[in-house]
């Protein structure tokens, strides 16, 4: 649950602070927001008390997420969220595990923003101020309400650092894949670095230049990689076993498990390339 991790706000907190705002007879313009659209809030909050997340995923996502919300007082929209996250991606960039959270930190950004709202407008009396919360009001709700409307597969994708190196495919082969299929490689990519103990952009960009000079498809590569340490680690796992295992029993396992990893590799060739 959110609240659980104090780096991030207390979605029930907000709930609580949202809730009490509300009033049944309206009388500043962001009251009116509220009790207009206080179902798109809830729907929001509902469904951010049920996320699950790795907290080192979502740290740095939801910081990006309250720049974004802070370039246009509340409003997101597409081309900002595009502009923002893709300059951290020229400098910490975010991997795949992080970027699928970054509809659902918008929305906390938001949901936060609104609560603060709810608190100032309840202690201002200036008209001037209260007219400004109003617009700032508005300005979240419209982007709750447009958040999950925006295309994120494509934005994702366009912002997938590791997408867009494996674009550089010599084959050609890799942007006529399916988004499914360029997943799994971006996957794969991300196990082999780590493995190695590199980034997943440094593998990527080391992965390319190879494919370039043997002039093979770029997926080729990674599942020869792939696959080879996977051959590996099935080794090591029959290795532990023969320490217990009758000599019998071991040609039984080795015969098994050679069968399996031939499947998998002509398998992974045959969908994959």
């Amino acid at each position: 649950m959110i609240h659980e991790d104090t780096l991030l706000p207390d979605v029930r907190k907000c709930e609580e602070i949202i809730r009490n705002a509300r009033k049944d007879s309206p009388d500043t313009p962001s009251d009116e927001w509220l009790a207009d659209n206080y179902h798109i809030v809830s729907d929001a909050i509902e469904s951010l008390k049920h996320l699950e997340f790795k907290r080192r995923a979502v740290i740095a996502v939801y910081n990006i997420a309250t720049e974004i919300l802070s370039r246009n007082d509340g409003l997101v929209r597409e081309e900002d969220v595009l502009k923002v996250v893709s300059f951290h991606q020229n400098t910490h960039p975010l991997g795949s595990e992080s970027l699928v959270y970054l509809c659902p930190m918008l929305q906390l950004a938001v949901v936060k923003r609104i609560a603060d709202i709810c608190e100032t407008t309840e202690k201002s009396k200036e008209p001037r101020m209260l007219i400004s919360l109003g617009v700032s009001m508005g300005n979240a709700i419209k982007s709750l309400r447009s958040l999950p409307t925006f295309d994120w597969e494509n934005m994702l994708s366009e912002l997938n650092v590791i997408e867009q190196i494996l674009r550089g495919d010599p084959a050609d082969i890799y942007t006529k894949m399916t988004l499914k299929s360029r997943k799994e490689y971006i996957r794969i990519v991300e196990v082999c670095a780590k493995r190695r103990g590199i980034t997943p952009k440094e593998y990527a960009i080391e992965v390319i230049a190879k494919a370039k000079h043997t002039q093979k498809h770029v997926g080729e590569l990674i599942y020869e990689d792939y696959t080879k340490n996977n051959d590996f680690g099935s080794f090591f796992i029959m290795f532990l076993f023969t320490s217990w295992c009758s000599f019998g029993g071991f040609l039984c396992f080795f015969s098994i498990n050679y069968c399996n990893e031939r499947s998998f590799v002509s398998y992974t060739k045959n969908v994959y390339g």
